[in-house]
């Protein structure tokens, strides 16, 4: 996996040299598609990494009640973490790889064999899976649910208002939403 070189470069100038990439970036380029984002992982605290973007003067944003700093390097969004922050939804979004060594890619025990069979297996057990999900069904429509992670869809009640949010943030067609929506608790 090629990182672009200008992350590279704000990774050392930052000095996050402990630093892993996770989550959806991995799992595209392992599905061979275009990478639209960069999530990193780093030992740095959150509130290090404001002081260090500050005293850069790179332009981000930390949301009070988020545990991610998010900033745009060139034309790459990054997503920034901390290692014990980072909580993962679904086994496909669960790979790391050390940047900074040989690039190995691990994750979840069963992450790469889902990923191969287009599985949609939860590994959170709380209510922000139902819209987390929904949105991979409809960025993936080619994956499927796990039977496990369909009862828990139905077991668990959503926050209307936080569905609705989510809706208006990531840009989703709502009548598109509510109908996988649907079709998952039936």
């Amino acid at each position: 996996m090629e990182i672009p070189p200008v992350i590279k470069k704000f990774l050392i100038d930052m000095k996050f040299y402990d630093s892993y990439l996770y989550g959806g970036c991995i799992r595209d380029y392992l599905m061979n598609k275009e990478i639209k984002d960069y999530d990193i992982t780093t030992n740095i605290t959150r509130s290090k990494m404001i002081k260090k973007l500050r005293k850069n003067k790179i332009e981000f944003k930390a949301p009070k009640n988020c545990t991610f700093i998010y900033l745009k390097i060139s034309s790459y969004e990054l997503q920034l973490g901390e290692y014990e922050t980072v909580k993962t939804d679904f086994t496909i979004n669960s790979f790391r790889a050390y940047l900074h060594d040989n690039f190995e890619i691990i994750g979840h025990k069963k992450a790469f064999k889902d990923l191969e069979n287009k599985k949609l297996r939860a590994i959170d057990k709380t209510r922000r899976i139902i819209h987390r999900g929904i949105y991979m069904l409809i960025k993936y429509p080619e994956f499927n649910i796990t039977r496990r992670t369909e009862k828990l869809f139905k077991k668990l009640k959503p926050d209307r208002e936080r569905l609705e949010s989510f809706i208006r943030k990531k840009d989703i067609n709502r009548s598109e939403f509510y109908k996988i929506y649907e079709k998952i608790r039936t």
